[in-house]
């Protein structure tokens, strides 16, 4: 308010909020106090249909676990604990050689955030190739220059619980593509990457 003020802009602004120690969520409306509840009860609230499914789909314990850190107010949460450098560029000495293997980035149905696969690909110094799932079909003799297979598998197939599931049921074994795969995963130097690009 203070920088506002000093521009001459203090007549036309008005504080809604400020930051407390305290983690309460409070609101007030004419100097009087009309809402104040415990963040962590909002949050709970907030998650409680999310951990009762969670509950069922998957291991209770570890589900009730995770709804109870809610109220543990120094958990940080998912917090990086790195253990290299991320200024350093450790592709450079790759890139500085001339080799730049080719990866595929698949696309089927669905699929998003393979702009970002490639770039994370380009930048660590491959070379990224845009493949549609069709394409091992009509091309089998491309797999054979690749390196490896990058799959962005979230929201594929409309997005839906086991939509991944649908990306691998749709290339059977008996298809030119099936047998493409099999080919290169049978090689001793491919690699497969699964990128699930999804938030839940």
């Amino acid at each position: 308010m203070a920088a506002l003020r000093r521009h001459e802009l203090g007549a036309v602004t008005q504080q809604i909020g400020s930051r407390m120690r305290a983690i309460w969520s409070r609101s007030w409306r004419d100097a009087k106090a009309i809402f104040a509840v415990p963040r962590a009860e909002l949050q709970q609230t907030w998650n409680d249909v999310s951990w009762r499914i969670s509950r069922l789909r998957d291991n209770p314990a570890c589900a009730d676990a995770e709804y109870a850190l809610l109220t543990d107010a120094d958990d940080r949460g998912l917090s990086l604990a790195l253990t290299f450098d991320p200024a350093e560029d450790s592709a450079a000495p790759l890139i500085a050689s001339g080799a730049r293997p080719r990866v595929a980035i698949l696309r089927e149905q669905g699929v998003n955030s393979q702009y970002e696969i490639a770039s994370a690909f380009d930048r660590a110094g491959f070379t990224a190739v845009d493949v549609h799932m069709t394409e091992p079909a009509v091309r089998p003799h491309a797999a054979r220059r690749l390196v490896g297979f990058a799959a962005g598998v979230a929201f594929s197939y409309g997005d839906v619980l086991g939509g991944g599931g649908g990306w691998a049921k749709d290339n059977p074994a008996q298809r030119p593509a099936g047998r493409t795969f099999a080919e290169f995963f049978g090689r001793t130097d491919s690699l497969l990457w699964a990128c699930a690009m999804a938030a839940r």
